[in-house]
């Protein structure tokens, strides 16, 4: 019965640690997917309003 127990709570460890780095996993590659466009965007604009400036002044 203390075995069997025991057993269980190791299943459930390694279950959470399990679903605790698919979570960590999932929530890096979001942030690296929305950064990277994040990333884009802001250089786009940079890189658009510098065209148009650069534009502008001449």
């Amino acid at each position: 019965m203390h075995w069997e127990q025991h057993e269980f709570s190791m299943c459930d460890g390694v279950k959470n640690c399990f679903l605790l780095g698919f979570f960590l996993w999932l929530v890096i590659y979001v942030t690296q997917l929305y950064f990277d466009l994040i990333y884009k965007f802001v250089i786009n604009s940079c890189l658009g309003s510098l065209l148009k400036s650069l534009i502008s002044d001449h």
